[in-house]
């Protein structure tokens, strides 16, 4: 079975995503260093780590637990 994230595809090495939350509970969404996308709210967070990257269930529920603990996580593919 051919995996269709970019987590697994191997076409993104040295790829890093951050996620910083800021006011309201939202997170800002960075892709290598650059915004990629600002305010984003906690549901469309969790499609985009998902859907594009394949941090789904366990994986995007650690992620989430960090950015509500520190504020900040990043990760490097």
């Amino acid at each position: 079975m051919v995996s269709r994230t970019q987590k697994d595809s191997g076409k993104n090495k040295d790829t890093v995503l951050e996620a910083v939350m800021v006011a309201d509970n939202d997170f800002d969404i960075f892709l290598n260093h650059k915004l990629y996308r600002s305010h984003t709210q906690e549901d469309a967070l969790e499609d985009f780590f998902c859907r594009r990257y394949g941090f789904c269930q366990d994986e995007f529920d650690e992620i989430l637990n960090e950015l509500k603990q520190t504020g900040r996580k990043i990760i490097t593919l």
